[in-house]
C-alpha cells in the first residue's frame, strides 16, 4: 500500500513541477535583430515607414494570402493603422499602429493582438547611416506572456526571433534589388 502513496505522490509532483518552474521564468522579454543594407538611409527609411510595403517583406504578412487587411489613415504618417484578419489562427486578428517617427532614425509602432491572445507590444525600428549607401536596420520586439503561458517563454522567443530576421533580410532583398 505504501507504493501507492509513493507513487500518487510522484505523478503529482510531476505533474505540478512545470507550474512551479513558470513562477521562475520570465514573463517580459525583448528581442532585437537587425539587418545591414546597401542602400542610402533615406532610401530604407521611406520604404520601411510605409505600413503597404510590409506585405512585400513581412513573415506575418505573407502568412495568409486569404487574409482581410485594412489601412486607415495616411499610410507613413503617426496614426497609420494596419490591421488584418485570417481565419488562420498562426494569423489571427490585429493591427499596427505609427505611433511614432523621428526622420530617418526610428519609427515606432504599436501593436495590439486581438486573437488568438491579446496583447499590446511595442516593435520600434531604428535606422543608422553607417556609411554613404549603407544603411543598418534594428527591430526591438518587447512582450509579455501571463503565467503559466510563460513556459513556452523560449519557444515564443525563438519563432519571434526567426520571424524578425527573415522579415529583416525579406527587406534588405527588395531594398538592393536593382531598379527595372
Amino acid at each position: 500500500m505504501q507504493w501507492l502513496y509513493t507513487l500518487f505522490y510522484t505523478l503529482l509532483a510531476i505533474a505540478f513541477a512545470p507550474y512551479v518552474l513558470g513562477l521562475f521564468l520570465p514573463r517580459r522579454f525583448s528581442i532585437s535583430q537587425e539587418v545591414v543594407v546597401q542602400r542610402p538611409v533615406s532610401d530604407v527609411f521611406a520604404f520601411m515607414r510605409l505600413l503597404k510595403n510590409q506585405e512585400r517583406y513581412s513573415t506575418y504578412a505573407q502568412a495568409d494570402p486569404n487574409m482581410a487587411i485594412e489601412y486607415r489613415g495616411t499610410d507613413g504618417d503617426v496614426g497609420a493603422v494596419v490591421a488584418w484578419n485570417s481565419n488562420d489562427r498562426s494569423v489571427g486578428r490585429s493591427e499596427q499602429e505609427i505611433k511614432a517617427i523621428k526622420e530617418k532614425e526610428r519609427i515606432e509602432l504599436e501593436i495590439r493582438f486581438h486573437e488568438p491572445f491579446q496583447s499590446v507590444d511595442p516593435l520600434i525600428t531604428e535606422f543608422e547611416a553607417i556609411g554613404p549607401n549603407q544603411t543598418r536596420i534594428r527591430n526591438t520586439y518587447c512582450s509579455k506572456i501571463r503565467y503559466p503561458y510563460n513556459l513556452l517563454v523560449w519557444w515564443v522567443m525563438a519563432k519571434a526571433r526567426e520571424n524578425m530576421q527573415t522579415s529583416l533580410n525579406n527587406a534588405k532583398a527588395l531594398l538592393e534589388k536593382p531598379a527595372p
